[in-house]
């Protein structure tokens, strides 16, 4: 085995050799390197690209194929049905307060209340 450098960012995707962020379950795609220098600036051309990246330089286990073991810290997301707004307000969760200062008009003036008056001297 030998010693790679990989790029990781503070979300926990590696850097691809597209220069994309990937989640590093297909480690073939992921920018491995022998010298951490170099490692070190494609962390910093990829910071100039984006500059809310945090990343460090990892050093990990590769293979006689050069192909890295990496640790997948990234999250399955789970496929999420959206949610059914029609049936949340037919559920009257709806607080009523907030409809109680709209007119018919839709104006959102309350007939109780005084209108402002322009001085026009």
């Amino acid at each position: 085995m030998t010693q790679r450098f990989v790029i990781r960012n503070q979300d926990g995707y590696y850097l691809s050799k597209s220069k994309e962020w990937v989640d590093g379950r297909n480690p073939a795609v992921v920018v491995n390197l022998l010298h951490y220098d170099q490692a070190l600036n494609e962390l910093i051309e990829a910071n100039s690209k984006d500059i809310w990246v945090r990343g460090s330089v990892l050093e990990v286990e590769a293979n006689q194929k050069g192909r890295v073991q990496l640790e997948i810290i990234v999250p399955e997301v789970q496929e999420q049905l959206p949610v059914d707004l029609a049936e949340e307000v037919a559920s009257n969760d709806v607080d009523e307060d907030v409809h109680e200062d709209v007119d018919e008009s839709g104006t959102g003036l309350s007939h109780d209340m005084p209108v402002p008056r322009v001085n026009e001297n």
